[in-house]
């Protein structure tokens, strides 16, 4: 599974991540997993279940705090890629670095397209590494998956 924030476009639940519009942070996020493994949109979208934990086009702390609840009883144990500190916080989670790992929790910068850290081929790699091994298109041993301070 792979939790974002909202999506600006769209409130509908089924827009959350997909990889269909041009720039959005679904599209971004699936070429960095082709980067390291490509597969093909159908591909991506069949293999992760895409949510938002805010489901309207503006982000909402109260609204994401509200879900988070939910969120965390509809993922049950499956590993979880949270995409911003944001997500992160709303779900109650402790601090950790980049790419650190709570219980089944996994944190990656967020990649909408004024984050600069996307600029760094590290953070790339290592977002692309970590959606191709959830995604079980890659064999790795996640905690050599090291955490970015």
């Amino acid at each position: 599974m792979i939790l974002g924030m909202c999506n600006p476009i769209s409130s509908d639940p089924g827009d959350a991540l997909e990889p269909h519009t041009a720039n959005g942070a679904g599209e971004r996020l699936w070429k960095i997993l082709c980067e390291v493994h490509p597969v093909s949109r159908e591909e991506y979208v069949a293999r992760f279940d895409l949510m938002n934990i805010v489901q309207r086009r503006d982000w909402s702390t109260i609204e994401a705090k509200t879900r988070a609840t939910e969120i965390r009883s509809a993922v049950a144990w499956r590993p979880t890629v949270i995409l911003g500190r944001q997500v992160w916080s709303a779900l109650g989670l402790h601090h950790t670095a980049w790419f650190g790992k709570i219980g089944h929790w996994w944190l990656a910068p967020h990649p909408s397209g004024r984050n600069p850290l996307y600029n760094d081929p590290e953070i790339r790699q290592k977002t692309g590494e970590l959606l191709a091994t959830l995604g079980g298109w890659r064999k790795m041993n996640l905690m050599k998956l090291v955490a970015l301070r």
